[in-house]
Formats: C-alpha cells, sequence, structure tokens
C-alpha cells in the first residue's frame, strides 16, 4: 500500500549519476537496496541536519519514519 501517491513521487537521477528520489521540495538519496525495497536518506543526513528515511516497494512510497526538520 503507498502511502504517496506514485505520481507524487519523482525518481531521477543525481549529478553523480545516483538514483534520486524528489517529493515535494525534499530530494532524497539512494542508502541501501534490499530485494525490491530501496531506503532513501534526505540529502542533508550527512551533515545531521535531518534524519528522515523512506522506503520505498517497486517504486512504491511505502514508510516515512520521521517529519523534516528543515525546508
Amino acid at each position: 500500500m503507498c502511502i504517496v501517491p506514485v505520481k507524487d513521487a519523482l525518481f531521477s537521477i543525481s549529478r553523480f549519476g545516483k538514483p534520486k528520489l524528489v517529493l515535494g521540495n525534499q530530494s532524497f538519496n539512494i542508502h541501501k537496496i534490499i530485494g525490491p525495497k530501496s531506503i532513501w536518506r534526505c540529502q542533508k543526513w550527512r551533515w545531521g541536519q535531518c534524519r528522515t528515511t523512506i522506503t520505498t516497494l517497486e517504486n512504491c512510497v511505502i514508510k516515512m519514519n520521521k517529519p523534516h526538520n528543515h525546508d
């Protein structure tokens, strides 16, 4: 069951050639792929600014652990 309509999630490639997920005005970088599931981290994870993660199952957002703490 998708918690975010697929039409609202944009899957693309980052400028470094890695998978990228965009929801609204927030970007997520791929962290881990486990079979058909993918775990994405907010692009600001690296600097400790935001700990939001998203889990997708075959391009369907099935879990979002925390709301963003930034714009």
